[in-house]
């Protein structure tokens, strides 16, 4: 197994966060007939060749959603609180830590206040930086059915960003994975991506692979050290545990969050216009496993829409 990273240049707005399991669905589904095999593989839960992380900003990972056990006993007066209560709201802010290994470590290590230090000088960049430009768009519908009434405008929440995306992949085959890639590369590139693409979102300037910086590594490495030793998985794609899984995961010792999305799965397509819901654990969550968790658990259910862990 080696670690990967695909490196994603936009070039106009996009709507909607990029997550894992609808990029594979979305590469699959373009490119069936030449990707069957893989497909058949995911969908079989046989010999996975490779599994992908939701996008994140380059340099940073998704904060992970995680309390420390320990409680601050120091009782500040009325005005120290209210100071206190501005600064942790500023830094609850930060959705994204640049990928430095430390900064994972003084988390995990309940040392916080020394992560909140580390955070202040880190807040003035962050602001900086803007990580993702919002813009409010003005739009009108379309009359359908041959309707004579006038649809009223709606407003549509465009994103931008001046930085490239990365997607880390966890490669167990290569040649599985290049074709794959090739795939992927060419319908970004060409025939662009998801929502709305017609109205000139997701388009893409360049894609390309990449082996991972030496940062890079050394988080991926303190997270396995983290899953080893302490039974924590921080969670980077989106993951629909099983029955099996939520009976090993400690639930009440846990720091999650719930991403809800509707599917339609390839036997109702044709039987049912309405779609189903399904709850994901959300990047950045981190489980508290009782026993190591099953390494990269994967599930289909014959859906468009398929989970795993990272």
């Amino acid at each position: 197994m080696q670690y990967k990273k695909i490196i994603l240049t936009l070039k106009s707005w996009f709507i909607t966060n990029f997550e894992s399991d609808t990029v594979l669905s979305y590469i699959f589904w373009y490119n069936f007939e030449s990707l069957k095999n893989i497909f058949d593989k995911f969908r079989n839960n046989e010999n996975i060749p490779f599994l992908i992380t939701n996008w994140f900003i380059e340099n940073k990972f998704p904060r992970p959603f995680y309390f420390s056990s320990i409680k601050n006993e120091k009782k500040e007066n009325f005005f120290d609180d209210i100071e206190n209560e501005k600064i942790r709201k500023n830094l609850k802010k930060i959705d994204f830590l640049p990928i430095q290994k430390n900064f994972f470590e003084l988390l995990f290590n309940d040392e916080i206040e020394k992560l909140n230090e580390k955070l202040k000088k880190y807040l003035e960049t962050y602001k900086k930086e803007e990580n993702l430009i919002n813009n409010i768009e003005y739009k009108n519908s379309i009359p359908r059915f041959n309707k004579k009434e006038t649809n009223p405008y709606f407003l549509e929440n465009v994103k931008y960003t001046n930085k490239n995306f990365v997607i880390y992949v966890k490669v167990f085959d290569e040649n599985d994975f290049w074709l794959f890639f090739e795939k992927l590369k060419n319908t970004f590139e060409n025939i662009w991506f998801w929502k709305a693409k017609s109205r000139w979102y997701w388009h893409f300037k360049n894609v390309e692979l990449k082996d991972l910086e030496k940062n890079e590594k050394e988080v991926f490495d303190y997270f396995d050290f983290l899953e080893k030793e302490k039974n924590l998985k921080i969670i980077l794609n989106n993951f629909k545990p099983s029955k099996k899984d939520l009976e090993n995961i400690d639930l009440s010792n846990s720091f999650y969050q719930i991403l809800s999305k509707n599917t339609k799965s390839l036997e109702e397509f044709n039987k049912n216009i309405f779609k189903w819901q399904m709850n994901f654990i959300k990047e950045g969550s981190v489980l508290k496993c009782k026993n190591k968790l099953i390494w990269d658990f994967y599930k289909s259910d014959n859906s468009y829409n398929f989970w795993y862990i990272f």
